[in-house]
C-alpha cells in the first residue's frame, strides 16, 4: 500500500494554488496601478496649472520708525495663487516675521502688500538683504540691487 498523494491529485492542488496565487497577485497589480495612475493624474494637473503661475515682487518698503517692512506683490500668472510664505532677510540670513496672516489667497492679476515686522532683524536699510515670496506653485526674490526699494 502507498501513502501519499496520488499524482493527479497533487498536480490539482498545484494548479489551483498558482491559479490562486496569480489571481492574489493580479488583484493587488490592479489596484497598485490604479492607484499609482491617480496620483500620477493628480500630480499632472498641479504641474500643468502651476506653469501658468508668476508672481513679482516689485517695491519693498522699510519703515524704520513703525520697524515694519511692506511687500508689494503681484500675481502676473494667469492663475490664482496661494501665497503661503513672505520673507525679509538682513545681511546676516536672519528673517523677519509675518504680521500678514498666511496663507492668502491670491487673484491672477491682483497686487497685494504683505507686511512683515522687521523689530531687531534690519535696523538700516543696509542691513537689508533680500525679501522672498512662496506660493503653492512659484517663488520670487527681491534684492537690494533691484530697483524698487524705499526706505523711511
Amino acid at each position: 500500500m502507498e501513502k501519499g498523494l496520488s499524482p493527479i491529485f497533487a498536480s490539482i492542488l498545484l494548479i489551483a494554488i498558482t491559479v490562486l496565487v496569480a489571481g492574489i497577485v493580479m488583484s493587488w497589480m490592479t489596484q497598485f496601478s490604479e492607484t499609482q495612475t491617480n496620483v500620477i493624474s493628480n500630480r499632472s494637473t498641479g504641474i500643468i496649472q502651476c506653469t501658468a503661475a508668476d508672481i513679482d515682487i516689485q517695491a519693498v518698503y522699510l519703515d524704520f520708525k513703525a520697524n515694519v517692512s511692506r511687500l508689494t506683490v503681484r500675481n502676473s500668472g494667469r492663475v490664482d495663487d496661494v501665497i503661503i510664505s513672505a520673507k525679509v532677510y538682513n545681511n546676516l540670513g536672519q528673517s523677519t516675521t509675518n504680521i500678514t496672516e498666511l496663507p492668502i489667497n491670491f487673484v491672477k492679476g491682483d497686487l497685494m502688500s504683505i507686511e512683515l515686522n522687521m523689530t531687531g532683524v534690519i535696523e538700516t536699510c543696509a542691513n537689508f538683504s533680500q525679501a522672498t515670496v512662496s506660493t503653492s506653485c512659484t517663488s520670487d526674490a527681491f534684492t537690494s540691487s533691484d530697483p524698487g526699494l524705499y526706505c523711511v
